[in-house]
């Protein structure tokens, strides 16, 4: 809306501007409706090398720019001359009549210097117009210069539907013969008595604006313009069920117009073959490869998928029976992953040329079965001695040692050089992917005491304490070097934890060798070993 042929002017006119006298040009709305008003603010400051200058010692001009020539429409100049001439409109200009002055010099400091133009009632012939703010100072001068633009919204947008049910699916006829999908025309839309002309009419598909080049029409008001436009489309399903409409929008500033009739808006009824299905498992966690739950776990199957008329979707289970869609099942494990299975199609006698769809998504159950240990019922102090672990699960397990909260070297078994007592020893076995995730592990741990005691060759054995039993073994103690005899205890303790949904506990045997000697000095009883093996599905 800027007249480019204003600018080669107001290019040399400004390269004559001097500058130690900086002006700046603003406006409170560069888009104006017809019959509002706009206030222009002109700014300026002297460079601090020409501070002397007496602060009202200027002139302010404000100029309209018509075709390169620049008018006078008022003048402000303040110094000697009575208030009441400070202020001074020029007649037979585009704006006389419409104008005000105000000035603000109350900081008594250059560079905060500033004065004001309002014009009221702007019309057509406003819309482009250039206003510029001239000082001058002494022998300098300074200038800056900004357009408006004038629009008038729509009196009148019309929305009417032309076809709302549209086929997208391709067919083959009997003979062979392919027909395949074609555009339709949706709708019209006229927009009556806007300004300035647009290029475009906007119409409106669900979220998505199309432009669509319009066609002018003869306006009630000069000056004004009418456009019309019609939305094309091919059939697809991004457009089934979507709200179609228009709009206009005189300028970016403007509100939006919609339609004035009682068709506001009309909606789309599209035909098409199903293009995607998804299939997900509520219950289970997902990771990259798919899902995965614990052994014994509930899960639902959900499998959606599009298409017009809606299609027939079929579900196939793990083990390779037909489910329906929500069914609830039992996570149950397997020799290897497992996978469900969702398929659609909405083919029909006619319409037929639709490829099943199909979505797959792998479950993997995990499970952690009890450890199996081979200790033995009895050892010799300061053998080499090897204890080892066996368990089975998905993912495989992981084997760590510990010794008094010390980690030791060791897969599923731990190698003692040497019996050295005192001795605590931990076993813990987990999922392989416990390390990656929180939720849905598996985790034992399995706990030895193992303590020798010098003896006297007077055979003991400590008392047990509350909360668990014990028995000698029928089996020969073992000789030490020293020649004492070592009797094994074997102990069990079941703890429960409340912070445990589910739980299996286990208890395996504590091997602890003990002589006598040492057993007198034992003032109170102690246990041999507190073992819990949790078997957890969180």
């Amino acid at each position: 809306m800027v007249n480019l042929k204003l600018l080669p002017a107001f290019a040399s006119y400004m390269a004559m501007a001097d500058d130690a006298l900086q002006v700046n040009i603003s406006i409170d709305k560069a888009e104006v409706p017809r019959g509002d008003s706009v206030t222009y603010t002109c700014t300026w400051n002297l460079d601090a090398e020409y501070a002397d200058y007496e602060i009202e010692d200027f002139q302010l001009f404000w100029k309209l720019n018509d075709d390169g020539a620049r008018q006078s429409v008022a003048r402000y100049q303040p110094g000697e001359t009575p208030d009441e001439e400070r202020k001074i409109f020029y007649h037979n200009t585009q704006v006389t009549d419409r104008i005000d002055l105000t000035a603000d010099f109350s900081g008594l400091n250059v560079n905060e210097q500033s004065a004001s133009l309002t014009i009221t009632d702007l019309n057509l012939q406003d819309d482009d117009m250039l206003i510029s703010c001239e000082v001058h100072w002494a022998s300098r001068y300074g200038v800056d210069e900004t357009p408006v633009n004038v629009y008038v919204d729509a009196s009148d947008v019309q929305l009417e539907a032309i076809e709302t049910q549209l086929e997208g699916r391709e067919r083959t006829d009997i003979n062979g013969t392919v027909f395949a999908v074609e555009e339709a025309e949706v709708a019209s839309c006229n927009i009556f008595n806007v300004y300035p002309e647009p290029s475009s009419v906007t119409f409106t598909v669900g979220d998505e604006e199309i432009e669509v080049e319009a066609t002018a029409e003869a306006a009630e008001e000069e000056g004004l313009f009418s456009i019309a436009a019609t939305l094309t489309l091919m059939p697809s399903a991004e457009y089934d069920q979507k709200d179609v409409s228009c709009f206009s929008q005189a300028s970016s500033m403007a509100p939006q117009v919609g339609p004035t009739n009682a068709n506001a808006t009309a909606t789309l009824d599209v035909t098409y073959y199903t293009t995607e299905v998804t299939l997900e498992l509520r219950g289970a966690n997902e990771n990259d490869e798919g899902y995965y739950i614990n052994e014994n776990e509930e899960y639902e199957v959900l499998c959606r998928a599009n298409g017009n008329p809606a299609p027939e979707v079929t579900i196939t289970g793990p083990d390779g029976v037909e489910i329906p869609t929500r069914s609830q099942a039992i996570a149950v494990r397997h020799d290897s992953v497992q996978y469900i299975l969702c398929s659609a199609e909405n083919n029909d006698e006619e319409f037929n040329a639709g490829d099943p769809v199909q979505a797959e998504k792998e479950l993997d159950v995990y499970y952690l079965d009890e450890p199996i240990t081979d200790i033995a019922e009895q050892y010799t102090y300061g053998d080499e001695v090897t204890i080892n672990c066996k368990a089975e699960g998905n993912p495989a397990p992981q084997f760590s040692w510990t010794k008094d909260d010390q980690s030791l070297a060791g897969g599923s078994s731990h190698t003692f050089s040497s019996i050295q007592m005192p001795l605590l020893l931990c076993l813990h076995v987990k999922s392989k992917a416990q390390d990656a995730q929180s939720l849905g592990h598996l985790k034992m741990n399995q706990n030895w005491s193992l303590k020798e005691i010098q003896s006297q060759k007077k055979e003991k054995v400590l008392s047990i304490p509350i909360n668990s039993f014990s028995k000698p073994l029928t089996k020969e103690p073992t000789q030490l070097t020293s020649s004492a005899l070592v009797p094994i205890i074997m102990v069990k303790l079941l703890t429960l934890s409340k912070s445990m949904k589910v739980m299996i506990q286990y208890a395996v045997l504590t091997l602890t060798l003990v002589t006598s000697e040492l057993l007198k000095l034992v003032l109170e009883p102690v246990p041999l070993l507190v073992l819990l093996l949790p078997f957890q599905l969180s």
